[in-house]
Parts: structure tokens; C-alpha cells; sequence
């Protein structure tokens, strides 16, 4: 018997620096026996999601996957500028594998 493929978990460390450190987490008022989670799921390679409700991005379609790191290109809005903070072989193509201007040391 084959065993069944390993789930893809993934979770996220959403933290505001200013006007202090705060971790984004939520709570699920009908299971609080859930607990304070940070955001995070199991993630199937396609994973599709639509965004719901009537605000100007309802309906918005989202295709997510995992891009491989280091990044074969720049994200948009430079949304990449910081992964070489997390590891310095994580920069973008063309990035220097400094500090980006200004920026603080994570810790």
C-alpha cells in the first residue's frame, strides 16, 4: 500500500513594526475553543480563491502556489524587497544582496 502524499501546510507571520510590534492573529468567535491562530491552512498546488462580498474587489479571482526561492523574477510593487532580509540568497534578480535603503535590521 502507498502512502498518501504529505499535506502542504503553510502559515504566515504577519507583524506591524509601528507604532509598536503587533502579530496579526484572529479568532474564531463560534469555536473559541480553536484558540488565537496566526493565518494558515493547507494549501493544494492550484489553490484558487475568489473573493466574495461587495467591495471593489469582489470577484476577484486569486490563483496561489509556491514560487521557488530565490524568486526567477521581481514581485509586483517590489513586494519582494524584504526576502533578503529573511536570507540574503533570497534577493530578487538584479537586487544587491544588501539592506534595502533605510531599512532596519529585523530584530
Amino acid at each position: 500500500m502507498t502512502a498518501p502524499p504529505p499535506r502542504v501546510r503553510v502559515a504566515a507571520y504577519v507583524i506591524r513594526r509601528h507604532p509598536s510590534p503587533a502579530l496579526l492573529v484572529f479568532d474564531q468567535p463560534a469555536f473559541p475553543e480553536a484558540g488565537t491562530q496566526v493565518p494558515a491552512g493547507g494549501v493544494a498546488p492550484g489553490w484558487e480563491h475568489r473573493v466574495r462580498g461587495d467591495g471593489g474587489d469582489a470577484g476577484m479571482r486569486f490563483v496561489c502556489r509556491f514560487a521557488p526561492l530565490p524568486l526567477a523574477y521581481p514581485l509586483a510593487d517590489a513586494q519582494h524587497a524584504h526576502l533578503r532580509r529573511v536570507d540574503p540568497r533570497w534577493a530578487a534578480p538584479g537586487e544587491a544582496a544588501g539592506r534595502p535603503d533605510g531599512a532596519r535590521p529585523l530584530s
